[in-house]
């Protein structure tokens, strides 16, 4: 599971920080995701049924790049 931080390539592409891995379990570190590649293509929104804890601020912080 992850956060969008900002438009990728395409509007349904855009780039994410993954805060869950593959299982759905957190990760400690944060993680940038292409979803345009293949391997992290999104693969439908998240429901209610997913649980996903708090996300500590300072997790993000500065994670997002200015597009140039």
């Amino acid at each position: 599971m992850g956060i969008v931080m900002r438009r990728g390539p395409e509007a349904r592409c855009p780039l994410v920080a993954a805060v869950t891995d593959h299982h759905g379990k957190g990760v400690s570190t944060t993680l940038h995701r292409d979803t345009s590649l293949a391997e992290y293509a999104i693969t439908g929104p998240a429901t209610e049924r997913a649980s996903l804890s708090r996300v500590p601020p300072e997790r993000l912080y500065g994670y997002a790049v200015p597009a140039h």
